[in-house]
């Protein structure tokens, strides 16, 4: 998972309008690259999914209540 919280900035990160348009992406993490595809999650599966990312990064929530816009939050899921 993914979150375009840009910080709670009122504009999405560019990058999530780029993964909107081309869900084919490359994510690296400790040295290793992997290919993946990015779907964004519709409103059932955010809320299901919006209190485990909390745990792993609290201040999510505090971004969500500067802004209008909903955090955009996508699922990578490895290619080939």
């Amino acid at each position: 998972m993914v979150v375009g919280s840009n910080f709670g900035r009122d504009k999405h990160p560019a990058w999530s309008g780029n993964l909107l348009k081309n869900p084919e992406a490359e994510v690296s993490f400790r040295g290793r690259t992997v290919p993946v595809t990015a779907r964004l999650l519709d409103d059932a599966e955010r809320a299901e999914i919006w209190p485990r990312l909390l745990e792993v990064w609290p201040v999510y929530d505090r971004y969500a209540g500067r802004v209008t816009r909903q955090l955009r939050v996508f699922r990578l899921t490895p290619r080939g």
